[in-house]
């Protein structure tokens, strides 16, 4: 008890401590001023007032006027925001009324009541006593400024139709198509280019290395090169690309399916082309040409004679399933290669390789569907190998033969002269010349000593030849007056060293019979009937003697010697004029020479059916014997002759000759060379490989507008840059290359490998060739791009390039603009555009605009009178902007003017966005 009592005396103490402690501070504070909560409270419940208060829900005759003259033009606006737009657009007593007919109703007894925006003041009521005790609230109001509009104009524009977009398409030959009548079609031109019975195609083009003349027709009916004459002339030569273009063959054309066909007038091996295409050139109001999606279909061109074909396809994604059709006739052997995998080889009505392909045989007919769980399960295709690539394809139906694959049978003596006077410059003889034994160093100098550069040219063309197995070359040289020669034909490695360590310096005189005879005991020795035979000639000359025993002796000894010769002296002298004994023509001092010369050459081509190319090393030119002699040695052999003093002319000389031969023996490269009886052979153009895969690129955008684009990669370095626009999307791209008898086997871009036909590791004669080449579109850049494109017979032996090829691409340009900010005005202008071509366009912008406004799209980039806060204006501009990616000041859609409709949506009433600006109330007590 005693504890308790305690306890509650101390509760008492401390109640009393408190108790006195809040009687001092009342006595220090006697009374709790509410003033500044009351002044805060009320100018937060003005501005709250005006914000919510509508100004449909007073009832006062201004607001009713001001309704009735559309001065309010929405009455379900605040009152804020009502007083706001009166000060924006500077009508401050309209302002005060407003905020007058609200606030003047409170009752502000002792108190001064200010409504501000911007800090500007726009009523004010009673009287404060002490401006220190002030409170303010504030408040935003969006979309006001002073002295700017309250709403404005926002557009956007869009080609709503175009009329005669000018486009192309195209059909690629592969790099060989033939032998024989070529036939191929081009799929789904657009229904509106022949509208009416109106065509719409403006222009046909075609270019190509065709071997022969021939004739062309498109839908059954004859295309005349020009009216009254229907046969397209070529020029044959290797490499030699022929351009026609056929306005007057526009109307054949048709939209859907259109059907062509080559009928080559010349003789089965002059039935090919080498690449090139068909280009169609017409107008269509289509946006965007329709393009597949997952799915695509490589169609075979079809041949009738002997159908040999080197071409390719192009995978866009990874690679699902592929089905193969194939319609050919013929009893000999077919076959059917996709990359490096034989897929399908008969021997006259038996499969020998694929036993469980399904097929129908109708006498010599065969369709055979090789499908896609046979590639899978039984040929182990590796789809991910030829996924995203362009994948070279063959097909052949003809005799093949082991050594077709293996590669060439040429047998070559190559003759080199070595006389002394092969010691001087190629280029003069006053001097030895520059006498550098390394190749690369040596075909820098024009001035080369004669011996050295024999030796690296002679060595080209064996690398050349000998690049193909089966091919054989024995290098004969006639120095010091002997003739000596190598006997291990077929090693590449072995003849080259030969050449190379042969003879320091040119010596002695010049017997050409004695070379010719030596190289006819060659061949009878070692060649046979089933081999092609060539002597390569060279020589710096007139010869000085005949073979032993007479000058029309089949020795390989120096004989008599008949004359001084053409410059022959030792090599350590200088040569004038009037020691060019046997120049003249009227000078017949070697004329035994050059007829034991000429019987040796006939008894070679009459014997042994050899070829003779000859070569006039230096300044021959100068001595028109030797020209003769030169030229008649080559005319007799079915060959040809040439001559040069200068160092890179001669290198050309030696590979087109290399490469002349390459194309006249069986097989090397893409034409079957015929002898005797033909057995023919047909492709049928229902031919077709289908396959689906996983695209890598999205879809495109079918609210865009496709244009097709063609540039020339014409240096002949092989390295092309080309400028891409920046702002568009590139949805196709290839590249074309002319390879003639070699291969396109490389293409680069910007120094990443788009295709490289080493990566099938056997022999390119194996291969199909590839002319157009598609190109990766992740691997474009926008701007500037490198493009290498490189042709050879192997990895190790490049053939360089064409100076016709060509990018070509399809491109995705907006035909929609965004909508542009909300804009004081909407009036538009009289536009005047420019095209890529130069011609201009004028349109009024909207259309129903008759104002006298003049604005301008050219390369000056002075737009005359358009206005930036034009709605119309903006949304034109911007249009504009986009169809002109490079910003060059012309649109590169060329269209006339009645060609382009521009629609313009807009949406007025916006309010913009300024401020916001603030309102605020003021009290004062």
């Amino acid at each position: 008890m005693n504890k308790k009592a305690i306890y509650y005396t101390i509760d008492a103490i401390l109640a009393s401590v408190l108790i006195t402690g809040a009687l001092a501070l009342i006595i220090i504070n006697p009374f709790y001023d509410s003033s500044y909560s009351s002044k805060n409270y009320i100018s937060q419940d003005m501005l709250t007032a005006l914000s919510n208060i509508k100004i449909s829900e007073l009832n006062d005759p201004f607001i009713t006027a001001e309704i009735n003259s559309l001065s309010i033009d929405n009455p379900e606006i605040s009152v804020l925001e009502q007083i706001g737009k009166y000060w924006a657009l500077d009508y401050g007593g309209k302002a005060e009324t407003l905020s007058g007919i609200v606030l003047s109703s409170l009752n502000i007894s002792g108190k001064q009541i200010t409504l501000k925006i911007g800090n500007e003041s726009i009523y004010s009521l009673g009287e404060g006593r002490n401006e220190v005790d002030t409170a303010v609230s504030r408040r935003m109001i969006a979309g006001i400024d002073k002295g700017k509009p309250l709403a404005g104009t926002s557009a956007s524009a869009y080609l709503r139709r175009i009329h005669d977009k000018k486009t192309s398409a195209y059909y690629y030959f592969g790099g060989f198509i033939g032998q024989g009548m070529v036939s191929f079609f081009i799929d789904d031109l657009p229904e509106d280019i022949n509208s009416s019975g109106n065509s719409r195609v403006d222009n046909l083009y075609l270019e190509g290395d065709f071997q022969g003349d021939f004739l062309f027709f498109i839908n059954g009916e004859t295309c005349e090169r020009i009216p009254g004459n229907a046969t397209f002339n070529v020029n044959d030569a290797t490499l030699q690309v022929d351009v026609w273009e056929l306005p007057n063959c526009t109307d054949f054309i048709e939209s859907g399916r259109n059907n062509f066909k080559i009928e080559f007038i010349e003789d089965i091996e002059s039935s090919s082309v080498s690449g090139g295409f068909l280009r169609i050139d017409y107008r269509t109001d289509e946006l965007q040409q329709e393009t597949s999606y997952g799915s695509e279909t490589y169609n075979f061109p079809g041949v009738e004679g002997i159908a040999n074909i080197y071409d390719s396809f192009f995978i866009p994604g990874l690679l699902e399933e592929m089905n193969i059709y194939l319609h050919f006739k013929t009893n000999q052997t077919a076959y059917i290669s996709i990359g490096e995998r034989i897929l399908l080889m008969n021997t006259q009505d038996e499969f020998d390789i694929l036993e469980n392909v399904t097929y129908e045989k109708n006498d010599t007919e065969f369709k055979v569907w090789i499908d896609d769980d046979y590639l899978l399960n039984e040929a182990n295709f590796d789809y991910s190998q030829i996924s995203v690539n362009t994948v070279p394809i063959r097909f052949a139906a003809y005799d093949i033969t082991t050594e077709i694959f293996e590669g060439g049978n040429a047998d070559i003596v190559v003759i080199t002269d070595f006389s002394g006077s092969m010691m001087k410059s190629v280029s003069s003889w006053a001097d030895q010349g520059f006498g550098v034994k390394d190749c690369e160093t040596l075909y820098g100098h024009e001035d080369a000593r004669k011996t050295h550069l024999a030796r690296c040219l002679d060595n080209e063309l064996v690398e050349i030849v000998l690049n193909y197995t089966g091919n054989r070359v024995w290098p004969v040289f006639y120095h010091n007056n002997d003739v000596s020669w190598y006997n291990n034909p077929e090693d590449k490695t072995a003849v080259k060293s030969y050449i190379s360590n042969f003879g320091p310096q040119g010596k002695g005189k010049t017997c050409i019979a004695c070379a010719i005879n030596q190289a006819y005991d060659i061949l009878n020795a070692y060649s046979g009937n089933n081999r092609s035979k060539f002597v390569v000639l060279m020589s710096d000359g007139s010869p000085t003697h005949c073979a032993q025993g007479s000058c029309i002796s089949t020795s390989i000894e120096y004989g008599v010697e008949q004359c001084v010769g053409y410059c022959d002296t030792s090599g350590m002298g200088g040569c004038q004029d009037d020691e060019m004994i046997g120049c003249n023509l009227s000078d017949d001092s070697c004329l035994g020479a050059e007829e034991n010369t000429i019987s040796s050459t006939q008894r070679l081509v009459d014997d042994l059916n050899v070829t003779i190319f000859t070569i006039g090393f230096g300044l021959i030119s100068e001595c028109d014997r030797a020209n003769n002699l030169l030229n008649q040695t080559a005319t007799i052999g079915n060959g040809t002759y040439q001559h040069s003093s200068n160092v890179s002319e001669l290198l050309n000389i030696y590979e087109e000759i290399s490469y002349e031969i390459l194309t006249r023996i069986d097989q090397i490269n893409q034409s079957v060379s015929v002898q005797g009886n033909i057995t023919l052979s047909t492709l049928y153009n229902d031919s077709k490989i289908d396959f689906t895969y996983e695209p890598i690129e999205d879809m495109p955008n079918p609210g865009k507008i496709s244009l097709v684009f063609e540039g020339d990669l014409d240096n002949p370095s092989c390295t092309n840059t080309v400028e891409l626009y920046p702002d568009i999307e590139i949805i196709n791209a290839e590249v074309t290359s002319y390879s003639g008898p070699h291969w396109t086997d490389e293409v680069i871009i910007n120094g990443v490998s788009a295709f490289n036909l080493s990566d099938y590791y056997v022999p390119y004669v194996r291969l199909g060739d590839p002319f157009s080449v598609r190109i990766p579109v992740d691997l474009l850049n926008p701007g500037t791009n490198s493009i290498t494109i490189n042709t050879g017979d192997s990895a190790e032996n490049n053939s360089g390039c064409s100076i016709d090829n060509k990018f070509v691409y399809t491109a995705l340009l907006p035909s929609v603009t965004e909508r542009t900010d909300a804009m004081e005005f909407a009036e538009g202008c009289n536009w005047t555009v420019q095209t890529i071509t130069g011609s201009t366009l004028n349109l009024n912008i909207p259309e129903e605009y008759i104002g006298g406004k003049e604005c301008f799209y050219d390369p000056s980039f002075d737009y005359g009178d358009y206005t930036s806060t034009d709605a119309y204006d903006s949304a034109m501009l911007n249009l504009l902007d986009q169809l002109d990616p490079l910003n060059e000041g012309h649109i590169i859609v060329d269209l006339d003017e009645s060609d382009l409709e521009i629609s313009l949506t807009i949406v007025g009433g916006i309010p913009y966005m300024w401020g916001p600006s603030i309102a605020e109330i003021e009290v004062i007590s």
